[in-house]
């Protein structure tokens, strides 16, 4: 059966001798897949610019302004959300190129259900106790929280899985989080126990989703569901900051909880190497948009008149700034490594939420509107040195490094 713009998308590709999928990212791979599975010969990924990856899923990335060089005979298949496709669609106005927000909304609906069917399957439920899943099987005296968020969504739940119990009267709670989440259940006292699994995170999230079914006896889904804003919203409720809508719409606890303070292990190795003459900058970010990499490198020049500046990546798919060290550590031990630093200066991401439980000296650079307005970190935690800088819309590169040295003397000042 075929979907809505599947017949004008298959034309397009037709006309084309070479074809380039524009976004090497989740879009960007499920129109992939869905080109292979029509027989439709992909070339390459292309990006607006090569921050980090050379290659995905097997094929080459370039930079549009390379495909420019030589476009006779390319079609240009925009795979990027709606939110991307404004800027996007700009790039490519002068290439023979195919969007159609539709169809990618259909090819990705069509994507989700056919893998929540397959995982549903999967789960085993007896009198509304979850009993296995695949491999793993699960005690009916033990209370599971799945996390199927991002950094800051399991960091938030994990913070409130205390009063949880408490209000509960629940003895033991485990997490189950995603691997580049592994350490955060760590952080926290009161979580008992911890699994790590992509595979059973995602499971789990296609099963509570499909099912619409988000607590069992011995289970919870802790993440934003679909009834999520209506509950978060609803009057007479009104959420006082953005923890507020974990405690009451995802945890069901009243507004008086409190999140746990973390636990920081001091002694993790090297730290003599960062100290007040350190300051970390934090760059990539996959969820919110990000400053242009030559901004990056303008900032760090500055800094490094007076500071030893590394660049935190995840792995080797990042790359350092220009004239920068990396530094790539698990969450739990970024944060005695940044406590040391003089300042982090960090994209609005969910690590942010994680150095602003410690005592690092913090400035959050916000690229959307909407990360200053809903996920304003300085409402949630009332603490020195955690700072907001707003930088959505036409950003002024000299205007923006002033305010970061301004701020950056502030801290001083704090310090003092």
């Amino acid at each position: 059966m075929k979907i809505n713009g599947e017949n004008e998308f298959l034309e397009f590709c037709k006309r084309n001798s070479q074809l380039v999928i524009y976004g090497a990212g989740k879009m960007g791979a499920l129109v992939e897949s869905f080109c292979r599975k029509k027989n439709i010969l992909i070339n390459c990924f292309c990006v607006t610019q090569i921050d980090e990856k050379e290659n995905f899923l097997g094929y080459p990335v370039k930079e549009i302004a390379e495909i420019y060089q030589n476009c006779n005979g390319v079609g240009i298949i925009v795979a990027v959300s709606e939110k991307y496709s404004g800027e996007v669609l700009e790039k490519v106005k002068d290439f023979n190129f195919f969007y159609d927000k539709y169809l990618l909304y259909a090819i990705e609906s069509s994507n989700a259900i056919e893998k929540a069917k397959e995982r549903t399957r999967l789960v085993k439920i007896e009198n509304n106790i979850l009993i296995s899943v695949k491999e793993w099987v699960f005690c009916k005296n033990n209370f599971y929280i799945v996390c199927p968020g991002s950094i800051g969504d399991t960091l938030y739940v994990a913070s409130l899985v205390k009063a949880y119990k408490h209000r509960n009267s629940i003895t033991s709670v485990s997490l189950i989080v995603k691997e580049n989440q592994k350490s955060i259940p760590l952080l926290f006292a009161s979580v008992d126990e911890r699994i790590v699994s992509d595979e059973l995170v995602e499971i789990l999230d296609s099963y509570s989703r499909s099912k619409v079914v988000w607590q069992l006896d011995n289970y919870l889904y802790g993440f934003a569901r679909e009834d999520y804003f209506c509950n978060l919203y609803m009057k007479p409720y009104e959420a006082k900051n953005l923890l507020s809508g974990y405690k009451a719409a995802i945890l069901g606890l009243q507004e008086e909880a409190e999140y746990e303070e973390i636990r920081i292990d001091q002694t993790v190795g090297d730290l003599e190497i960062f100290n007040q003459k350190t300051i970390i900058v934090m760059p990539h970010e996959s969820s919110a948009k990000r400053l242009p990499i030559s901004l990056w490198e303008e900032i760090s020049k500055n800094l490094s008149v007076n500071y030893n500046v590394y660049t935190n990546i995840k792995d080797k798919s990042e790359l350092p700034v220009k004239g920068t060290k990396a530094v790539s550590e698990s969450l739990k031990d970024m944060l005695p490594i940044c406590e040391k630093c003089y300042a982090v200066i960090s994209i609005r991401t969910g690590i942010c939420d994680l150095l602003a439980f410690s005592k690092c000296k913090l400035i959050v650079l916000n690229t959307e509107q909407e990360l200053s307005e809903k996920w304003d970190l300085t409402k949630v935690f009332n603490r020195d040195n955690l700072v907001n800088i707003d930088c959505y819309g036409e950003v002024d590169p000299d205007a923006l490094k002033r305010e970061i040295m301004l701020k950056l003397e502030e801290f001083g000042k704090n310090r003092n």
